[in-house]
């Protein structure tokens, strides 16, 4: 069976969550291809070059979820940004080891850049509705941009993993109290804000 770069990048995420990401080694990734570890290096220059074409995957997985995606000029504040939240929590529960990899990768492996409204390209869709939502609604309220944006960015895969992980039974009273535990200690939707 030929091996592919694709085919080594789920591998790569694949052992992550099992092993958690620092314990990967080449050989580790190789036996779960089905390939020598040292053949790896037909396809990647090295294993951080592997790791980093794992978050470069997991990103462009995150990005895409709000490709070509629109407001409900009919949904209020609250309705929009539960959709928008949805999409990015739902991609978290359903793919449980990128979840980890993206978290874990960013985490423990590289310094989190602060946030700012272009330094994260893969996420420019998100960032236009988040930005259609602050002019129409005042979405940020009192916190700044970047604050919220980092809140959400961070809590979002830990509420995540408590369906993907079993500990919370994936249902919808379940996946609401998720969305009230990461929105309502930001007090975003109390009637002053709105």
């Amino acid at each position: 069976m030929a091996v592919n770069h694709q085919d080594i990048i789920e591998a790569t995420i694949r052992c992550a969550h099992r092993v958690g990401l620092p314990a990967v080694t080449i050989n580790m990734i190789g036996k779960e291809v089905g390939i020598l570890g040292q053949g790896l290096y037909n396809h990647f220059d090295s294993k951080d070059d592997i790791l980093q074409s794992c978050f470069e995957h997991c990103k462009k997985q995150i990005g895409s979820l709000f490709s070509g995606m629109e407001l409900d000029p009919e949904d209020d504040l609250e309705a929009s940004a539960k959709k928008l939240w949805i999409k990015y929590f739902n991609y978290f529960v359903e793919h449980p080891a990128e979840c980890s990899f993206y978290r874990n990768f960013r985490e423990l492996n590289r310094p989190i850049p602060p946030v700012h409204d272009h330094d994260e390209p893969y996420l420019k869709d998100l960032w236009r509705l988040l930005d259609q939502l602050d002019e129409k609604y005042g979405l940020f309220g009192k916190y700044s941009k970047k604050t919220f944006l980092y809140y959400v960015r961070n809590i979002t895969p830990y509420l995540a993993r408590a369906i993907s992980d079993g500990i919370k039974e994936d249902t919808a009273e379940n996946r609401q109290q998720m969305w009230l535990l990461a929105f309502n200690g930001l007090s975003l939707f109390s009637p002053e804000n709105n």
